[in-house]
């Protein structure tokens, strides 16, 4: 939906919206990387009680 509405600023040369559109995609870029990781990561360690509470470490420091 969002990339829509950046195609739809472009083709009307709404270069404010354009800059918004940006800005959320480049966040929903970021945050699908970001679960992507963490999804990994906790494949890796689900079954291993200390490997768990390093990851859970891990995301209590995030700052995002």
């Amino acid at each position: 939906m969002i990339r829509n509405l950046m195609k739809l600023a472009v083709s009307h040369e709404d270069y404010e919206t354009q800059n918004m559109s940006r800005w959320f995609i480049d966040e929903q870029i970021e945050e699908e990387e970001q679960s992507s990781y963490l999804l990994e990561k906790f494949k890796k360690v689900m079954n291993n009680e200390a490997g768990i509470m390093v990851l859970d470490k891990e995301c209590g420091k995030r700052t995002d």
